[in-house]
């Protein structure tokens, strides 16, 4: 299943209505009401936001060369739902390259080869998706960020779909010697860590047979090095077994084979308790994702709530706004305010509230009768809401 929508269409419904997304297996997990419309429980579903879709007729790509220039360019390219189709192309296949960039003393700038990948027009195979996918699996790039994989990942599943993707992975990886598997990279796994969102949007039947090509591989590195069975692997660095333990086996491996910084329970399926709690105590830095309060329940909404502001651009707290939006719980009613008072996206988050009228009037008219910041930002909002009627 491919996510390629007309621009101006809303994602989430074209999507999701796609007979081929139907028997996903994440949907298996819905939630009926979680979020604003069932199209959003079933996308929270199926990985939100870890979900990107590639829009036909987007104006970036009335010049997508310079714009996939411009993106490729950036150390950590902000993140985005919605890309345009052909800047979308441009960047996976430059992503897929082994070098982006020159790196010869007093050189910068461009490699030749990925300047002419984002001119190539045509669209991406299954077979071009498949070698660029060994490609970034089976070396590093220098110039591209964890942002900047993830993206190059799921922008390669809009394009050819989830099956092609993950099978290319699973494909990459069985062709690779167990002793590669095992070895520390920076990058690559962060393509096999991908494997956990691609298994929820695949058939059951696919995700069935995954699970087991996965498990094979991983008992493949168990056998090679006994202790890591027992005893994960916490304080070895990133590699491909490790990201397999990660998306097959979910809160017990975030445990036992990792710092526990909260970026490694997003495939946590089997334990809300335990993401509730990760939340709770976290003393690191990290972003706020909407996934882990689709795991761990309304609850972790109150520490993003305390937390949102850590976030200094624009760009950041666009991106937390969007991926939380579709949530409908009252617990989003005090971050969307104290958003709405001082965020660095004001008007979007009010446009939120003038949407949710029906839903938010009733908190809001209660904070507005009340002191302080809290109460000022209800009234503006209310005043919005009026304006808008």
């Amino acid at each position: 299943m491919t996510g390629v929508v007309k621009a101006g269409t809303s994602a989430e419904v074209a999507v999701v209505k796609d007979p081929r997304w139907g028997g996903a297996a994440g949907l298996s997990a819905l939630r009926k009401g979680f979020a604003t419309s069932p199209d959003y429980d079933a996308l929270f579903a199926l990985g939100w936001p870890h979900i990107r879709f590639v829009v036909a007729g987007h104006r970036e790509d009335e010049d997508p060369q310079a714009n996939a220039l411009r993106i490729l360019a950036m150390a950590d390219p902000p993140a985005r739902f919605a890309w345009p189709r052909m800047v979308a192309q441009g960047v996976v296949r430059a992503w897929g390259l082994p070098s982006i960039f020159e790196l010869a003393p007093g050189v910068q700038g461009f490699r030749l080869a990925a300047e002419e990948a984002v001119w190539r027009p045509e669209p991406i195979t299954p077979a071009e998706a498949a070698d660029l996918v060994a490609c970034r699996l089976g070396q590093e790039v220098p110039g591209v960020s964890d942002r900047g994989i993830e993206s190059f990942v799921l922008l390669l599943e809009a394009l050819v779909g989830a099956d092609s993707v993950g099978g290319a992975i699973l494909d990459a990886l069985e062709a690779t010697p167990v002793d590669t598997l095992l070895s520390e990279w920076s990058l690559p796994p962060h393509v096999t860590f991908h494997l956990g969102f691609l298994l929820l949007r695949v058939p059951q039947a696919t995700h069935d047979a995954w699970r087991r090509r996965m498990a094979t591989l991983l008992d493949l590195c168990f056998e090679a090095r006994p202790t890591l069975r027992r005893q994960g692997f916490r304080g070895a660095g990133s590699s491909h077994a490790r990201a397999l333990h990660l998306a097959l086996n979910g809160a017990g491996a975030a445990e036992n084979s990792t710092d526990r910084s909260l970026r490694w329970y997003v495939h946590a399926n089997d334990d809300s308790v335990l993401v509730r709690m990760r939340v709770a105590v976290n003393r690191s830095a990290y972003e706020p994702d909407a996934r882990l309060v689709f795991l761990g329940g309304p609850d972790v909404l109150q520490r993003y709530t305390r937390d949102w502001t850590k976030l200094g651009t624009t760009d950041a707290q666009r991106w937390f706004f969007e991926q939380m939006a579709p949530i409908a719980d009252a617990a989003m009613y005090p971050l969307m305010l104290e958003m709405a008072g001082r965020s660095l996206v004001r008007p979007e988050v009010i446009g939120w509230f003038v949407k949710h009228a029906g839903a938010t009037r009733a908190f809001l008219e209660q904070t507005a009768a009340g002191d302080g910041t809290a109460a000022t930002s209800a009234r503006l909002v209310l005043k919005a809401i009026a304006a808008a009627a």
